[in-house]
């Protein structure tokens, strides 16, 4: 798990909504050192904050790129559908039978038709792949699950600076939840990531293993 949070959502591809003072508010509320954070500048209770807020504020941008990703390879499908008519088309038109021509009339233009279609397919071809260039390969369910990973890590980073210990512990009958699960689950809402507290337990549990530096994490 990486020391320090870090924004991730570099050249967002539309704005990003911003953290209202009810967001903040329950972001302070998750500062485990005698009650809501201070909004002292400089305090480090308001440094806490605030690196918790880059954090959501990073995945909300991670999260819309891969939301528009997830809707530019359903176009792409539906292209796929089309180029593949067409193919059909085209290859009808060229060997269509004498009968069916003569039935047309010589005004039809069968093998111009076929010719505009062929130019046509050209252009989905190209478009198919400057697409695969752009596109995670992801479903909106599989982008989720990354990003909630990368809240786990994000937020771990921002506990240890802190010197908050990261324990995925959920005990939810008993109220035993972790300061780390209570800061995942609601950074995570925030940024449009829902889990339950035993998903968000699951989940720091396997980032930590991932991290080369564990012993730092109990």
């Amino acid at each position: 798990m990486r020391a320090k949070a870090r924004f991730t959502g570099a050249n967002p591809l539309g704005r990003v909504a911003e953290l209202t003072d009810f967001d903040l508010g329950r972001l302070r509320a998750l500062w485990p050192y005698g009650g809501e954070a201070s909004e002292a500048w400089g305090h480090p209770s308001e440094v806490f904050v605030q690196s918790l807020a880059d954090v959501v504020l990073g995945i909300r941008a991670l999260r819309q790129q891969d939301r528009l990703a997830v809707t530019r390879e359903d176009a792409r499908i539906e292209l796929a559908k089309v180029a593949q008519q067409l193919r059909e088309a085209e290859q009808m038109l060229r060997t269509m039978s004498p009968a069916v021509d003569v039935l047309l009339g010589v005004e039809a233009d069968p093998l111009g038709c076929a010719e505009t279609i062929g130019v046509l397919l050209g252009r989905i071809e190209r478009a198919e792949a400057e697409h695969a260039l752009m596109f995670s390969g992801l479903s909106v369910a599989e982008a989720d699950r990354r990003l909630a990973h990368e809240v786990c890590v994000q937020v771990a980073g921002v506990l240890l600076d802190h010197g908050i210990e990261v324990a995925a512990t959920a005990q939810v009958d008993t109220g035993g939840v972790s300061i780390a699960v209570t800061a995942c689950a609601v950074v995570g809402e925030l940024s449009g990531i829902v889990r339950s507290p035993a998903t968000w337990r699951d989940l720091i549990a396997e980032a930590r293993v991932g991290d080369q530096d564990s012993r730092n994490v109990k």
